[in-house]
């Protein structure tokens, strides 16, 4: 293949990202030497919150009605987005015995944060536009989802020789939960009466928290545990199969958190429900009701331990490079192991343009969103290594971009 058709080639690939962590193509299959590092990043996808939508949402700021259009245009009858952000460092150890069984062990340190939803077309509208519009028929509210979770995680992990040409990697952790809310509902619907003097509501709905009384950073709210295997098998060609899973795990917070109950239908009335749920302009408000009917409808309040997945992910990949390591290919498949999350199909690589500067390009589809682009760039001064970039250039391009994500990592190889 010309160097031409190399580059052309190359304009269909995505930066390679470990989870919200950017991670520089590879296709070495043993560690040559020990290195120190720390990432950082954040990712977010929908397949319809827009990207301005979101960070005016997280940001507490103002949101018009134009924006909430452009993501009223783009709702489905089900609709999801996902956000994960964090940091970790790590420590990984060559083992010099070229012969031995174990090739190198880790240390890694995390703090993840993870906020995920899955909800209908009605309830977008509510929650953004209030129940006027809704006078005299019902908004759908069923299999609804909310889930928020932070934690942090240390992890100890060994890559064990398989053979010459193949080789298990396998971590264990210790999770820490600092803070979790999880709402969902089976069945639900609200009726707005035509007068706007009673609304009628019919959930199968529970809520489930952490122990309020404490949800800073030294807050120790639940206790769990993590794992990550994978298998890799270098071919004569160079070229390296993986597949694998990480972050494959749960939480269990403790008694002191909270579950609330509901399956029933109530009528709010004896009030004026026309804006009952009407935020107007901003989500800086607070719903516009009254405690003691809501406090009526949610009578059932205890406590109760509670036991939350992790979003693990499960991928395999094929890794290829030529030119004596100036390019580099990767295609990979993945699926996260968390509810409304579909498959993710990738093609990802680089070029080094010289010993000191690498580009990254590539293209993805699937999980949260649809076609999106990115871009990264690495820098090589000595032992040190400096990567970042966007798996998600839509959302930086396009404010009605349906995702948008950064990531930064720095690596010091050791003697």
């Amino acid at each position: 293949m010309t160097g031409t058709l190399h580059r052309l080639c190359l304009l269909l690939i995505l930066v390679g990202c470990r989870s919200v962590f950017g991670q520089v193509a590879t296709v070495e299959l043993f560690p040559e030497k020990s290195y120190v590092g720390l990432d950082a990043g954040f990712a977010f996808r929908s397949d319809c919150i827009t990207h301005e939508f979101a960070s005016a949402y997280f940001r507490h700021a103002f949101i018009d009605e134009q924006i909430k259009d452009r993501v009223s245009t783009g709702l489905d009858a089900r609709n999801a987005f996902a956000l994960d952000f964090g940091v970790r460092t790590y420590y990984r150890h060559r083992i010099l015995a070229d012969s031995g069984r174990f090739t190198s062990w880790g240390i890694e340190l995390e703090d993840r944060h993870w906020i995920h939803s899955d909800f209908s077309s009605d309830a977008f509208e509510l929650y953004f536009r209030g129940n006027r519009a809704y006078k005299g028929r019902s908004a759908d509210l069923s299999n609804f989802r909310f889930s928020d979770l932070h934690w942090q995680a240390a992890k100890a992990s060994v890559q064990i020789r398989l053979s010459s040409h193949s080789a298990l990697d396998a971590g264990f952790g210790l999770v820490r939960g600092q803070e979790f809310l999880d709402i969902r509902t089976k069945r639900g619907s609200l009726y707005t009466a035509p007068n706007g003097d009673y609304l009628d509501a019919d959930l199968d709905l529970t809520i489930r928290q952490q122990d309020s009384s404490g949800t800073g950073f030294d807050s120790w709210n639940g206790t769990g545990a993590v794992m990550d295997l994978r298998w890799k098998k270098q071919f004569r060609d160079g070229s390296l199969f993986e597949i694998g899973v990480s972050d494959f795990g749960f939480i269990g917070f403790d008694g002191g958190s909270s579950f609330v109950p509901a399956d029933t239908t109530y009528r709010f009335e004896g009030i004026d429900a026309t804006d009952l749920f009407d935020f107007t302009d901003t989500v800086s408000g607070t719903i516009n009701s009254d405690s003691a009917f809501v406090q009526g409808f949610l009578t059932d309040r205890r406590e109760e331990s509670s036991l939350q997945p992790l979003p693990g992910l499960l991928r395999a990949t094929y890794s290829l490079q030529w030119s004596e390591g100036k390019y580099t290919c990767t295609w990979e498949v993945q699926q996260r192991l968390f509810y409304a999350a579909r498959p993710l199909a990738r093609m990802e690589g680089s070029w080094s343009i010289n010993r000191h500067h690498r580009l990254h390009l590539g293209l993805q589809y699937g999980e949260y969103t649809t076609w999106v682009a990115g871009l990264g760039y690495t820098l090589r001064l000595g032992s040190w290594q400096f990567h970042a970039g966007s798996r998600f250039l839509s959302g930086w391009i396009n404010p009605e971009g349906r995702s948008a994500g950064a990531f930064v990592t720095l690596r010091k190889q050791l003697p």
